[in-house]
């Protein structure tokens, strides 16, 4: 069996999350019915380096398969990348020590929260951040409080807000 490693993105908007799970479509479903296509008909399995909750999007998780056989690692992305809906992209792939996962392997991750605090909900960002209108200027010379403990208490305020509201971080 041969490895390989892929670094993809997605729009988890349409997404139940990345896990193949019954309740909806996922990115791994998405992407091993193509890598079976591919792989004239037979199953592969997926391996992720994490897992995404509905909605969540991603700009660079990596995930592993095997393949019985050595291709073009090119040809092989731009296969997945073509032949995956358009909220998937595969953006690199190469070939990985039989011992790679990408799970396991050491890796760090990185969330984005996107606040968009416009009047009006621009609707070209409007699956991608949070509209929150209300956020309160903060006058820092007429209070104790370091820049620090501010961006604490605005953090705290808006997880409170996505929860509240049922939303996922974006």
């Amino acid at each position: 069996m041969t490895r390989y490693k892929a670094r993809i993105a997605y729009d988890g908007t349409d997404f139940a999350g990345f896990q193949i799970q019954n309740n909806g479509r996922t990115v791994q479903e998405e992407l091993e019915r193509v890598l079976a296509r591919l792989n004239s008909g037979q199953p592969v399995k997926l391996h992720g380096s994490g897992r995404t909750d509905s909605g969540v999007h991603a700009l660079a998780q990596i995930i592993h398969f095997d393949l019985p056989q050595a291709r073009d690692t090119e040809k092989l992305r731009f296969a997945l990348d073509t032949q995956t809906p358009e909220d998937i992209d595969v953006l690199e792939l190469e070939l990985v020590a039989d011992d790679f996962h990408s799970r396991f392997q050491p890796h760090s991750k990185t969330y984005q929260y996107r606040l968009t605090t416009s009047r009006a909900n621009n609707p070209l960002t409007r699956r991608f951040s949070y509209h929150f209108p209300k956020i309160v200027a903060f006058d820092l010379s007429l209070t104790h409080l370091t820049l620090p403990t501010i961006c604490s208490v605005l953090i705290s305020v808006v997880a409170g807000a996505f929860k509240k509201t049922s939303l996922t971080t974006r």
